[in-house]
């Protein structure tokens, strides 16, 4: 149920109808061949579900999604293909409209151990997104690297990274293109059990619409810490940038950092703290998101496993200055979920939840 089904360019926005109650029933089959001794492993999925809209200005109508992977291990080589296709019902905010969304995707993985000390590998992706038939946003990514392991506890390697986004159709636009390259030094160090990092220097260059290229320092830093039986602290962190309307492209750092502890009753807690810069579908906003999330995990009664999660999150938007918008906004976002799961004997799960969110913000320099 959702008393928030406010999108722009709908009939609801109009007429004030702004709740909408869905059911949505989907049984799915998975089949997999091989195990972890398999040279070649299979994967086949396929959900079919149907969507009863007894509130609200949206028909009902069927979302189906299909995944095929397959994985190859065999020595020194290792090779990973995983397709995917859906169409599904989805928010679109940035077009202020929700629908039926055609999503397709791609992705190969390589992997080749050289000898004892060197390695090479790579990655390729494609995704392809059709919110409808005026508009379709394509993304391609590529990945190439090589590590030397100069120590059992040092290495040492290169890399190059590619992502690519481009709008067709009818109503599509080339300001809205994006592309972003970076090259860099990796270097990783694991002096014991308790910790390990990994450190990434290099350059950024981007670009958006037709612009030139614009190129920046890039550094990331990875840490895991172990810090004792029952502690343990993650944080990833990388110099990265968002356009703003006024001074072109400007610092923004991606952080995200975690600390955990199990208690002696094996209850296990977490919270999370977080920033990242994102762009919007149309690459017509750039936003940068922070927030917090609180877990708490605890196997009951030998079987029953319950989580209790929670969070908030702000988003703030800008436009960006060649795609004709102006003005920004601040969204804030609150959600808190208990779920519960229990098996039954060695095949079957029986599991539920429940999620309240809460969604609110608003345009400034802006009509709406």
């Amino acid at each position: 149920y959702n008393d928030n089904a406010n999108f722009t360019g709908t009939e609801s926005a109009s007429d004030g109808d702004t709740a909408e109650a869905i059911l949505s029933v989907g049984p799915a089959l998975q089949v997999l061949y091989g195990d972890e001794q398999s040279a070649w492993r299979f994967g086949l999925a396929y959900r079919l579900g149907y969507r009863y809209v007894f509130e609200g200005f949206q028909d009902d109508g069927f979302d189906q999604t299909g995944t095929l992977t397959i994985d190859y291990i065999s020595g020194k080589l290792s090779f990973g293909s995983a397709t995917n296709a859906s169409y599904d019902l989805r928010d679109n905010f940035d077009a202020g409209t929700r629908g039926n969304e055609l999503l397709v995707s791609q992705a190969f993985t390589l992997d080749y151990q050289h000898s004892p000390k060197t390695s090479v590998g790579g990655r390729v992706s494609f995704d392809l997104i059709e919110p409808d038939d005026s508009e379709r946003r394509s993304d391609a990514s590529f990945a190439l690297f090589t590590d030397y392991n100069y120590s059992p506890k040092s290495s040492v390697g290169l890399g190059v990274d590619g992502d690519f986004a481009w709008f067709s159709g009818s109503d599509a636009t080339a300001e809205n293109d994006r592309d972003v390259l970076r090259g860099y030094l990796r270097f990783g160090y694991d002096p014991h059990a308790k910790w390990d990092g990994t450190l990434r220097l290099g350059v950024d260059g981007r670009r958006y619409g037709d612009t030139d290229v614009e190129w920046n320092p890039y550094a990331a830093v990875d840490l895991n810490w172990t810090i004792s039986e029952r502690w343990w602290f993650l944080i990833t962190a990388a110099l990265d940038y968002t356009e703003q309307s006024d001074s072109g492209l400007a610092l923004a750092p991606d952080v995200r950092a975690t600390l955990g502890y199990t208690t002696p009753a094996e209850t296990r807690l977490s919270v999370s703290a977080y920033t990242s810069p994102e762009d919007s579908f149309r690459n017509s906003q750039s936003y940068v998101v922070s927030g917090v999330l609180l877990s708490i995990n605890q196997r009951l009664f030998a079987s029953l496993v319950v989580d209790l999660s929670g969070g908030y999150e702000v988003s703030d938007y800008e436009a960006r200055p060649a795609s004709g918008e102006s003005g920004s906004y601040e969204e804030d976002y609150a959600f808190g979920r208990l779920s519960l799961a229990h098996p039954l004997g060695t095949r079957s799960t029986v599991s539920a939840y429940y999620q309240i969110s809460d969604r609110s913000g608003g345009r400034s320099g802006s009509s709406e």
